[in-house]
Order: C-alpha cells, then structure tokens, then sequence
C-alpha cells in the first residue's frame, strides 16, 4: 500500500514572512503536528489524503499556471511526513524546495533553504538552519541567540499584531540589534 499524506492545502502565493518575504511560491501545507499551539495558522482539521502523485500534479499543474518552481513545504509540522525521496522528484525537476519547521523532526537532505521556528519546550535536532522565526507574544521571553542553530538571519515574529504586541516587539529587537523584524505579510494583506 503506497503511503499517504495529510494534506491541509496546495495553493500558490507569496511568502509572507522571513528573508524570503515576497517571493512567489507553491504552498503545500501538510496537517498534523507533534506541538499544540493556539497560534498555529493551520486548520488541521479537516485534511485530505494526498498520494505523493496527487502532490506532484497539484504542484505541477501551480507551476505551469504559474511559472514558479519555489515549494514551500509547510505545516502543521512537514517533517513528520516528508521524506527525500518525493523532494527527489522535485530536484529533478529543477524545483528549489524551502521548509518552514519547529525543528523537531530530521529535515530532509535536499532542502534548499530551512526556516526553523522553536517554540517553547522544544528539543532541537537541526545542525543546520538558513533562518531562526522565534514567535514572540507580549511578556515572552526572547532565546539567546547562542543557545540557537547558527543561521543567516534571525527574525522576531509578532503571535498577533495588536498594538502591544508589535511594540513589545520593536523593542526587543531594539535591546538585542542581531534580531530583525518579521512581520507576518501575507495577514496584513490579507492574503492566503
């Protein structure tokens, strides 16, 4: 029996937070996590059940629509069920695949570009990252960036975007200069 996927959505659009921001990209949001948070944009509830050849036709049929070939693999949490061999396809293909991981799970070798975002409790097993996206709520604590997987950038990312809670942020970025700001794009434009 070939194994399933749950799959939450497929959709194109625009990377809303991070380095990356902006950039044109096919989403593929996998349901299911190993961590509850309130936050999560993720419905996981209900999914689908995707073949790994159902995910290769929804994504190859985004990419001739619209000429991209950015996937980024997205959750819930994408580690749980995504392996190297259906990136394999992918990189044949000329793809560039990003994930966006909360770190716990062995991401898979032919990633592209990893965005790791811990949250609290978690027990790291990434060696390498391209990007730290720490959530960051009124009152919480920031990590000490020592005590993180060495990465290209780090980003402070507003839970929600009331007035508190950004200006919490702006100032703990001001107090801790190798931070930067992420602010979740895509929520602001309303967009998927």
């Amino acid at each position: 029996m070939r194994k399933k996927f749950k799959i939450n959505e497929i959709f194109y659009s625009i990377q809303g937070e991070g380095a990356n921001v902006g950039m044109p990209a096919i989403f593929v949001r996998f349901s299911g996590c190993n961590q509850t948070c309130a936050f999560c944009d993720t419905d996981h509830q209900p999914f689908f059940e995707y073949s790994e050849q159902r995910i290769r036709e929804d994504v190859e049929n985004l990419q001739k629509e619209n000429n991209c070939k950015n996937i980024i693999w997205t959750g819930g949490e994408p580690t749980l069920q995504l392996e190297d061999n259906m990136l394999f396809y992918f990189v044949n293909k000329g793809y560039r695949n990003y994930i966006e991981t909360n770190g716990t799970g062995v991401v898979p070798k032919l990633m592209d570009y990893i965005t790791y975002s811990p949250k609290e409790g978690s027990i790291v097993v990434l060696k390498r990252v391209d990007e730290v996206r720490i959530p960051i709520s009124a009152g919480m604590n920031l990590p000490e960036i020592e005590n993180l997987p060495k990465a290209k950038n780090y980003f402070i990312s507003p839970i929600d975007v009331s007035d508190k809670n950004i200006k919490y942020c702006l100032e703990l970025i001001k107090r801790n200069s190798r931070w930067k700001l992420s602010a979740q794009m895509h929520k602001l434009l309303n967009i998927k």
